[in-house]
């Protein structure tokens, strides 16, 4: 007997290796899944993500202080003068800061789920559930023998 473990990214791939596996002739007690999310506490705690990431409105705020700048400086030669121009460029570079960041955050939505699955397979299976992890973008792969 050998065990095949692989660890996948939450979605379509994960369901075609199921469907793959199933057609190898497995058994549901024989295949073991594990889903694997973030603690929700650890997400709110962090302004920044270690990884570079940033809150939604900062790029409101890049905007707003760049249209602000130019607002102002296109204000002293317009009526109203060069602070309302100034604060109502502002406003309207954070709405369209905010407004890119969640158009972007919504058409690449960044998938942060993992899921594990663990075979317990005959020796004979085992070449082709390794098979069967790698065509379907497995992150990582493990077999004990």
């Amino acid at each position: 007997m050998a065990t095949v473990i692989g660890i996948f990214r939450s979605g379509l791939q994960v369901e075609l290796s199921l469907q793959a596996l199933k057609r190898e002739g497995l058994t549901r007690e024989s295949i073991h899944c594990l889903f694997l999310d973030p603690p929700r506490s650890l997400q709110s705690q962090h302004d920044s993500k270690p990884d570079g990431r940033t809150k939604k409105a900062d790029l409101g705020f890049i905007f707003a202080t760049i249209f602000g700048v130019v607002g102002a400086s296109i204000g002293f030669r317009i009526i109203l003068g060069p602070i309302f121009w100034g604060i109502l460029s502002s406003l309207i570079g954070f709405l369209l800061g905010l407004l890119i960041n969640f158009c972007y955050t919504k058409t690449f939505k960044e998938q942060t789920a993992f899921v594990i699955i663990a075979v317990n397979c005959p020796s004979r299976l085992q070449q082709t559930i390794e098979q069967v992890f790698t065509v379907n973008h497995a992150l990582g792969l493990k077999v004990d023998s």
